[in-house]
């Protein structure tokens, strides 16, 4: 990075386009700095003090201030190389036992992370107590958060970092997350990240998820994966690809691909595709694709299109279109008509179940409605004996 030759500047010049990033508690202690805090000089602030700040920022914004002016410059690069002071070189012989650390404020952690011979590192603190996680550690050591701590993980972090006892941790870019024991991680940007037991993911913009055991995601805008097992809940998703099974729970979703197997529910699709097999179940289809096999059933459609094949079953279809084939069973919502000449059934007037690409519906298929079946063994059996009588 070249340094720029600009004006220092004020900590509003350079502070002010990101004062919405930062937590309530860095906001207080930056007025505490004066009511007139914005126009300081960057270098009145303390030096403790920026790791929370600059944590918050994600790299093109790291860039950008550093552009600002000399004192920016020189700021962001030490966050950046995590430059300790020079009053401290290591953490006290006590807090180290069998290359483990453990540390209580973010000066132990900084000097852990830099200390040689340091293969973990544990963070205990007070509950709500504000951790910056900046860089990472020179031995790649795992960094283990206990105690209900804040964690906020900066973009140059790249380790393993484990949550324990609720922790909450706030943005991941790269490495590795693994939430245990009701552990929270909001805004997962890339990396990989493993929830267990209760944990929580909200905010899912990149990397890949795998979770189990009762754990949920929110919000899921995009990944490379998401697979989850045994009990896991998933709400909202407009982007990315969930692979789901053991019993697992996807609501709303509205765009990206769903794959359901091994009695999965997915409850609330609008767009994107469901692919639902094994006894998978999926509530109110209104748009989108569905292409449902395998003893799955499918309640309440009222838009999009699905596509029935084997033994999967249909319940409560008022709209979207049907294409089936094989053991496949479909009951309509109201008063159905049959169209002999193609061989589909119409609801009001329109086709809402074909055969594929819109053939005739297959033999094999039920299709029931008000007034029992429009098509299928009771209904083709009357019409064998009709035509028996004619002849």
């Amino acid at each position: 990075m070249e340094k720029p030759e600009e004006n220092e500047g004020t900590l509003a010049g350079g502070l002010l386009p990101y004062v919405g990033q930062m937590s309530p508690q860095v906001m207080e202690r930056l007025h505490n700095l004066g009511a007139d805090w914005g126009a300081l000089n960057p270098e009145a602030v303390p030096t403790d003090l920026w790791p929370s700040i600059l944590s918050s920022l994600n790299e093109d914004a790291l860039r950008n201030l550093a552009q600002v002016g000399r004192v920016w410059y020189r700021i962001v690069d030490e966050y950046r190389h995590r430059k300790l002071p020079d009053s401290q070189e290591a953490l006290p012989s006590n807090q180290i036992k069998d290359g483990v650390a453990t540390v209580f404020t973010n000066e132990q952690l900084l000097l852990a992370m830099g200390q040689e011979g340091v293969d973990a590192i544990h963070i205990r603190t007070k509950p709500g107590d504000e951790i910056n996680l900046l860089g990472t550690p020179v031995n790649q050591a795992q960094i283990h958060a206990y105690g209900q701590a804040h964690i906020t993980v900066s973009p140059g972090f790249g380790g393993y970092l484990y949550g324990h006892d609720q922790v909450w941790v706030t943005n991941f870019y790269n490495g590795a997350f693994y939430g245990h024991d009701s552990a929270h991680l909001t805004n997962l940007a890339g990396g990989i990240a493993h929830a267990h037991d209760s944990a929580e993911i909200h905010g899912v913009s990149g990397g890949t998820v795998s979770a189990w055991a009762d754990s949920k995601i929110f919000d899921i805008s995009n990944a490379q994966g998401i697979n989850v097992h045994s009990r896991v809940e998933v709400h909202g998703v407009s982007g990315g690809t969930v692979n789901a099974d053991g019993e697992s729970k996807v609501f709303d979703f509205s765009e990206g691909s769903v794959i359901a197997a091994g009695s999965v529910t997915v409850d609330g699709v609008s767009s994107g595709t469901v692919i639902a097999g094994i006894d998978s179940k999926i509530f109110n289809v209104s748009g989108g694709t569905v292409n449902a096999t395998y003893r799955a059933t499918v309640t309440n459609v009222s838009g999009g299109t699905v596509n029935a094949s084997q033994s999967a079953n249909l319940v409560n279809v008022t709209g979207g279109m049907v294409e089936a084939q094989g053991t496949v069973t479909v009951v309509i919502a109201g008063h159905a008509t049959l169209n002999d000449d193609f061989g589909h059934v119409l609801l009001n007037d329109q086709p809402i179940v074909t055969g594929p690409d819109g053939a005739a519906i297959p033999d094999t298929v039920t299709v029931s409605h008000v007034d029992g079946q429009v098509w299928g063994p009771e209904r083709r059996d009357s019409r064998d004996e009709s035509y028996e009588d004619l002849s």
